[in-house]
């Protein structure tokens, strides 16, 4: 929180500064009115005031400041992606999303009124987007927005949360009258094509800073997402780069891009360092195979069919193989006709918080559906399992809770009133309950209508897939990413994969290979795709794949030397 946000706080009355709370928990005037015991014009004025003394012009820019105000009272600390306790430094990913609207547009005089909406529709929407899935923006001086995830506070799906927010962007950017004329106007240039027009691109960047620091260093990231909106002017689909595709491979889909050669007797072939996002009405990977075809799906979607909720809490370590089951779940639903929606909880745990995100991102998944009717007398729990059930109405729903304790989370906002309203509807809830392991685990536990202690739930144990079941494509690419490794890291990866059959990467702190050698090493491993940060501190293997694989292809490379 800046000095200005702070200086705020006197310069609001008790009461405007009880009306500029219950704003940013996302409550209408009516409620604010019905709340404190006021007339909605009382509301109204205090609103006016509150706008003027904050300096913003509308609810959404009110909101941040109120959070920032909340964050200071609650003294809040910047939580980075991951802490060494050995070496000093913070281990930061970072993913970006620019939307690029250059002031050399042209811009037919028909159009300066669209072009005027359309900017401030977008600076609009881009705030809701990143309040909605806790990420930071800004405006960029050509009048289009860049927004990021990862800094000041980490998520473990940050790059989940900004390729969504890229496929919502693009498909809204797609239906605008102003874009539309722009298209119009390019196609009556005869041999004038429109060489630069509004794009998205996003784009990731892993990054060392001394532990603690809370400054940003992601200017390469923001470049690069920059530039890819720039080339992805033309076309109709968000352009990604290499980084990001791996980690949100399941989560949209993906495109290859074709490079098109300037010799005109060579045919386009496939770029390897960019990627096209897919629209959503496109289908997602299905990986089930990856995971025994999960069996289980079909009977828990059998008793949702016949309209009983069920909910079923995902206990698998580490994290990202919590995440990649979570996804494989999503997408075998979707293509059985269910309605899938992935909710992504702020780093916040105040209650009103993770409501108010909740309930922004139920509303971003379902726009056809129209929550206004909602009562205000209903708990806000009631509120979100109303909106649940309204989205359920026209065919079974599949509500994925992404985090590392999201069945804790939804138990307490949905409150026993929520939950049991939810009973008699075709949901099905997929939450977390994430505990830090030695070893890798991977199971699911059903635990009927109800997120009860019950002491008889069915546990599905499973294995992530081994390295059996990783194509030879897969193995000759990881063979070659081996081989291209600087000599510090190809030494540390494969030491570390002979010494352990886990997935913990912990071993470094009895390694005596110099700090920079070793930071430099670590960066490349992670830049790679083959470490990541663990929850808990330092670093540990993707997964036990990628140790069984490093192991047995490490072990070839030296006996064919």
């Amino acid at each position: 929180m800046s000095d200005n946000d702070a200086s705020l706080k006197p310069a609001l009355s008790h009461r405007q500064m009880q009306v500029l709370m219950l704003l940013s928990q996302g409550k209408s005037n009516k409620e604010i009115a019905a709340e404190l015991s006021i007339s909605y014009g009382t509301v109204k004025q205090h609103l006016f005031t509150i706008f003027k003394i904050i300096g913003v012009s509308n609810r959404a820019k009110a909101t941040i400041i109120a959070r920032r105000m909340i964050q200071s009272e609650e003294g809040q600390s910047v939580a980075p992606t991951s802490r060494s306790r050995h070496f000093g430094y913070v281990v930061r990913t970072v993913t970006s999303v620019a939307v690029v609207a250059p002031g050399s547009l042209p811009t037919p005089v028909e159009t300066l009124a669209l072009r005027h909406v359309f900017f401030n529709a977008l600076q609009e929407l881009a705030t809701r987007l990143s309040d909605a899935f806790d990420g930071q923006l800004m405006q960029l001086p050509d009048g289009g927005v860049l927004l990021w995830f990862g800094h000041p506070v980490a998520h473990v799906d940050d790059a989940d949360r900004a390729v969504y927010v890229a496929q919502y962007l693009q498909a809204w950017i797609n239906q605008q009258p102003y874009v539309h004329e722009l298209r119009a106007h390019a196609s009556n240039q005869a041999g004038k094509p429109l060489e630069r027009a509004i794009g998205v691109g996003i784009a990731s960047h892993i990054e060392f800073v001394a532990n603690g620091s809370e400054q940003l260093r992601a200017a390469a990231c923001f470049a690069i997402a920059i530039q890819l909106a720039q080339h992805a002017a033309l076309g109709m689909h968000p352009l990604s780069d290499q980084l990001t595709r791996k980690l949100a491979a399941l989560s949209v889909p993906w495109l290859a891009v074709k490079a098109v050669s300037p010799n005109a007797d060579s045919a386009p072939k496939a770029s390897e360092h960019v990627f096209a996002l897919g629209t959503a009405a496109m289908p997602l990977p299905d990986v089930k195979d990856r995971w025994g075809g999960l069996p289980f799906l079909h009977d828990i979607c059998r008793l949702v069919e016949s309209g009983l909720a069920q909910w079923a809490s995902v206990e698998s370590w580490p994290p990202a193989v919590a995440a990649s089951l979570m996804d494989a779940m999503g997408n075998t639903c979707l293509l059985q006709g269910f309605t899938l929606i992935r909710l992504r909880l702020p780093h916040s745990r105040q209650r009103d918080r993770l409501l108010e995100c909740l309930f922004q991102q139920i509303s971003f998944s379902q726009l056809k559906l129209d929550f206004e009717d909602i009562r205000a007398s209903m708990t806000a729990g009631e509120r979100l399992a109303t909106m649940l059930i309204k989205a359920a109405n026209a065919g079974p729903l599949m509500l994925q809770v992404y985090g590392l304790q999201s069945l804790d989370i939804m138990r307490t906002v949905l409150g026993d009133k929520g939950i049991a309203r939810l009973v008699g509807h075709r949901i099905f809830l997929v939450v977390t309950n994430l505990q830090a392991l030695a070893d890798q685990q991977v199971s699911v536990r059903v635990l009927g209508p109800r997120p009860a202690e019950a002491p008889l739930t069915r546990v599905h144990h499973m294995h992530a897939p081994s390295v059996d079941d990783v194509s030879l494509t897969t193995r000759n690419n990881l063979l070659a990413v081996l081989d291209n490794l600087s000599p510090g890291a190809y030494a540390l990866i494969t030491q570390a994969a002979r010494q352990s059959k886990q997935v913990s990467f912990d071993f470094l702190q009895e390694n005596h290979i110099p700090r920079p050698v070793l930071q430099a090493s670590i960066q490349e491993l992670l830049a790679m795709g083959l470490i990541a940060p663990s929850v808990n501190g330092g670093f540990e293997f993707r997964d036990l794949t990628t140790v069984s694989a490093i192991r047995s292809l490490s072990v070839d490379l030296t006996e064919d030397a």
